[in-house]
């Protein structure tokens, strides 16, 4: 287990690292939309890493399935998440309410956009969207899970 030392070191390590990145090429971004709005390869994020980040933040970390209802439902639904905000309709469409529904989330647990909210689904592309949309609605911290939703449980053990 690494001290308290070790990990501010290894935090600034990392901070160093994502400023460098950021600052050397914007054409290493993960993925884009139509818009050139971007998800950074720092976001994207291995399932113990979200676990990780969920715990320092001593539960003012949200982590979200965003797949359908009918997916995860079918699944039987992972564990590790918190709640079930689906980021598309039936028809595959984008919701107009998502980032709202979000919010309203949010709002129960008396956390700020600026918190860690951590997105997780069966389909990478479903994250990359819903991660940009929330970045659009002013959310400034915002992960996902490489590996998708079932990934989580593994984490857990």
């Amino acid at each position: 287990m690494a001290s308290t030392a070790n990990r501010k070191l290894l935090g600034s390590v990392v901070a160093m690292a994502a400023s460098f990145m950021a600052s050397t090429a914007q054409a290493q971004s993960f993925e884009c939309d139509y818009s050139r709005s971007c998800i950074h390869p720092s976001q994207v994020i291995s399932p113990e890493r979200a676990l990780g980040i969920k715990r320092q933040a001593g539960g003012h970390a949200l982590i979200v399935d965003v797949d359908t209802h009918s997916r995860a439902s079918a699944a039987g639904g992972p564990s590790g998440i918190d709640v079930q905000v689906p980021f598309t309709g039936p028809m595959a469409e984008p919701r107009p309410d998502f980032a709202h529904k979000v919010d309203d989330e949010l709002t129960l647990r008396r956390m700020r956009h600026y918190e860690p909210v951590i997105l997780a689904c069966g389909s990478r592309q479903c994250a990359v969207r819903a991660a940009l949309r929330l970045q659009e609605h002013g959310y400034s911290n915002v992960y996902i899970v490489r590996y998708g939703n079932e990934s989580l449980p593994v984490a857990h053990r």
